[in-house]
C-alpha cells in the first residue's frame, strides 16, 4: 500500500475527514478555492514548456524587465487558453473570465520574476542566448515530478524541483493563509516525503521549500532524519487508518469542522453509523 504526501498532511488535518474519503468514500465537492487553486498550479506547470520556447527563440537580451515582461506575456497566454475551458466551473461560483484572470495574477507574477532573473543574470554571466542558453541555464525548474518508493510505501507528486547540477530542490505550491513564520505541519510533512522519496534514489537533497503564493512567501523546510520519523510515524497511522473500520474521533480545533464540506454528514449520528456498518457488512 503506498501512502502519499497529500494523505500524510490530511491526516495531521483530520483523521475523521481521510477517512470519510479514502475509507467510506465520501467525494469531496469542488470548491471555488480548489478550481482557482487548481488552475493556478496549471498555469505553473504549463510555464515550463513556454519558458523553453521563449528561451531558445532569444537573439538578445537588452535588459530584466524585458525578458519580465516577455514572462508575463507566456503566463498571461496560458491563462488566456487554460480559463474558456473552465467557463461553466468558474460560473457555478460567479466568476466571469476577467474575475478568474485578476485572482489567479497575482498568484503566477512571482514565478515570472523568479524566473526571469535567473536566466537574466546567468545570460549575463556566461554570455549564451537560443539553444546554447536554455541547455546550460542552471537551475531548470521542473513541474509535477512524480516520485515514489516500494520499500517506503510513499510516493507523491511534487509542484516543482529545482535541478542543479549536483543537487535537488523540492517546492510545494500552496495558496491561501501563511503562518507568521515557518510552514504549516502539515505542509512541513508533505515536503518531508519528497525529501525522503528523492533521498531515497540517492538524489543530493537537504532541503526544500514551501511557497505560499498569496503571501509571496518561500519558506525552507530542512531534512533531518528526525523529519524521516515523523513521516513514517505517520505514513504508519494512514495504512492503519485506512485498513481500519472504526471511525475515528472528531479533532479537537472544531474551527477545522465549519470549512469541511463533510461537517452536516460528519455530525449526523445516525448517518455515520449506517455507514460504518455498511463498510462491516463489505
Amino acid at each position: 500500500m503506498f501512502v502519499t504526501a497529500t494523505q500524510i498532511a490530511a491526516y495531521l488535518y483530520c483523521p475523521r475527514k481521510l477517512f470519510l474519503e479514502y475509507v467510506l468514500g465520501f467525494k469531496t465537492p469542488e470548491s471555488e478555492v480548489m478550481l482557482l487553486g487548481k488552475l493556478t498550479h496549471s498555469t505553473h506547470e504549463l510555464m515550463n514548456e513556454g519558458e523553453e520556447k521563449l528561451i531558445k527563440s532569444l537573439q538578445r537580451i537588452e535588459s530584466y524587465s524585458g525578458l519580465l515582461t516577455e514572462y508575463r506575456k507566456i503566463q498571461a497566454k496560458i491563462l488566456e487558453e487554460i480559463l474558456p475551458q473552465h467557463r461553466s466551473k468558474l460560473r457555478d461560483f460567479d466568476l466571469d473570465l476577467p474575475a478568474a484572470f485578476e485572482r489567479i495574477w497575482p498568484r503566477v507574477v512571482w514565478e515570472a520574476e523568479e524566473r526571469s532573473m535567473n536566466v537574466f543574470q546567468f545570460h549575463t554571466k556566461h554570455q549564451l542566448l537560443g539553444s546554447e542558453l536554455w541547455q546550460a541555464l542552471t537551475p531548470k525548474i521542473q513541474a509535477e515530478v512524480r516520485v515514489q518508493s516500494e520499500s517506503l510505501q510513499l510516493r507523491g507528486v511534487v509542484d516543482q524541483v529545482k535541478k542543479f547540477p549536483d543537487a535537488l530542490i523540492p517546492i510545494e505550491l500552496k495558496t491561501g493563509k501563511a503562518p507568521a513564520e515557518g510552514v504549516w505541519e502539515g505542509h512541513r510533512l508533505q515536503v518531508g516525503v519528497y525529501l525522503a522519496l528523492l533521498r531515497s534514489q540517492n538524489k543530493n537533497v537537504k532541503e526544500g521549500f514551501v511557497k505560499y503564493l498569496d503571501a509571496s512567501a518561500l519558506r525552507p523546510v530542512i531534512w533531518t532524519p528526525f523529519l524521516d520519523q515523523e513521516v513514517f510515524k505517520i505514513r504508519d497511522k494512514v495504512i492503519q487508518l485506512r485498513s481500519s473500520q472504526e471511525l475515528p474521533e472528531f479533532v479537537d480545533n472544531k474551527n477545522k469542522c465549519k470549512s469541511c464540506a463533510f461537517q452536516e454528514q460528519c455530525y449526523d449520528a445516525k448517518f455515520m453509523d449506517e455507514r460504518v456498518n455498511e463498510l462491516k457488512k463489505g
